[in-house]
């Protein structure tokens, strides 16, 4: 792999040559994002790199591309090894036929023109001569378009051919402080329209809304969405869904169920049924159910109360009190619940030990309804911060168990 025939391309040029102040901070999903092209197999420059300094490879046979990563005492993010090609779409939506091609034809098969960003790999290891001097292909209008902050795409037919880049334009947009060119926004209107996205499968699209949840913008990135008509075609509008997707801005970049809050928020708000939209989005069941069971909650009255009492609060989240995302998705949409939720969570892992249905058989109830309405009792009251300690639900069930026998009588 000659380093005169590789080049370094996709964010890392674009930062290197920007001298916009935009406020752009690398996603947390994403990293360091370094990308080479060359005009050799890219798999086997992979297998050779594997071999020289170790680390794993995961080749992409399909477009001849690999990612390597290297080893960790590198300290070093993963390598995109890229082999130049060109694309063709045989049908709108579909997945590209790839030839082997020029680091031209691999400039001219890209999604926006401060994507055609490529600079010479022996020039940038020198950048004390500037990034700008290692440039050696890009779009006509790449540097122009860097510098005023333009998404333009490269032809007319780019989101006819390839819609997740409708997506892709308004991320880049949210997260670079980026704004489309006119005739770019034009087209992208007349995308949606058509509901070109119908063109793609349901998993792809999925993954789309999915990278949304992990930008730092998030709400900012699902507003535009929203706006510009895409989140309609997917079904998720509705009186509530701006509701949903504010809420997704207050997900922490921490969480580790970022995706399934997301979809939790955006599902929850929406008009059309959580297995609506999850089936045409190739959802997990267990992500649907669970947005039903977040829906139902959001349309109790109850929870928006400010002065909601701990019991009513213990009672709506018993049957939830073990489901961490639906909890964590509540939070972000009531703030003011934010910290009793994270009390319920807590008294819900209590270790120490509880009574159960053996315990009170033992305490002469039967099973049966009475027994199973007597458990759920304990759960909420033990939720509520009533009773803290298995002497105190003893000490209930003799006092109120009678009562609730009688009236089942």
């Amino acid at each position: 792999m000659p380093p005169d025939r590789v080049r370094l391309v996709g964010g890392l040029p674009r930062a290197l040559l920007t001298t916009r102040d935009t406020g752009y901070r690398v996603p947390r999903h994403e990293g360091l994002d370094v990308d080479l092209v060359m005009e050799s197999d890219a798999v086997i420059a992979g297998i050779r790199l594997r071999e020289s300094h170790g680390g794993e490879l995961t080749a992409h046979w399909q477009f001849v591309n690999a990612t390597w990563h290297p080893p960790k005492h590198f300290s070093a993010p993963p390598v995109d090894l890229i082999t130049a090609r060109s694309e063709s779409y045989p049908q709108p939506g579909q997945l590209p036929e790839v030839e082997l091609g020029s680091f031209a034809d691999d400039c001219h098969r890209r999604d926006f023109t401060v994507n055609t960003l490529a600079l010479d790999l022996v020039a940038a290891a020198d950048l004390c001569a500037g990034a700008g001097q290692c440039l050696v292909h890009h779009h006509p209008l790449a540097l122009e378009d860097l510098e005023q902050g333009i998404i333009r795409v490269l032809h007319a037919g780019s989101f006819v051919d390839d819609p997740t880049r409708l997506f892709r334009a308004v991320r880049y947009e949210q997260r670079l402080g980026f704004r489309m060119a006119g005739q770019t926004l034009d087209l992208f209107r007349s995308a949606v329209a058509e509901n070109c996205p119908a063109t793609v499968s349901g998993t792809r699209i999925r993954r789309e809304v999915e990278l949304a949840f992990l930008e730092s913008r998030v709400a900012a990135v699902l507003n535009r969405l929203a706006h510009l008509g895409l989140l309609a075609r997917m079904g998720l509008t509705g009186a509530r869904a701006a509701d949903g997707q504010e809420a997704c801005g207050r997900m922490s970049e921490a969480d580790a169920n970022r995706i399934g809050m997301g979809w939790l928020l955006l599902l929850g708000t929406a008009e059309a049924a959580p297995s609506t939209v999850g089936q045409a989005l190739d959802l997990p069941s267990r992500m649907q159910a669970r947005a039903e069971v977040f829906r139902s909650l959001l349309q109790d009255p109850v929870l928006a109360e400010e002065t909601l009492s701990d019991l009513a609060l213990a009672r709506r989240l018993g049957p939830v009190s073990r489901n961490e995302i639906v909890l964590r998705s509540l939070q972000v949409y009531f703030p003011h619940l934010h910290t009793r939720i994270d009390q319920v969570m807590a008294r819900a892992a209590d270790p120490r030990p509880r009574l159960d249905g053996s315990d009170l058989i033992q305490l002469g109830y039967t099973p049966g309804r009475t027994l199973g309405r007597v458990l759920e009792e304990l759960l909420v009251l033990r939720l509520a911060g009533t009773l803290r300690s298995i002497e105190d639900e003893r000490a209930w069930v003799r006092e109120h168990g009678p009562d609730m026998q009688a009236a089942a009588e």
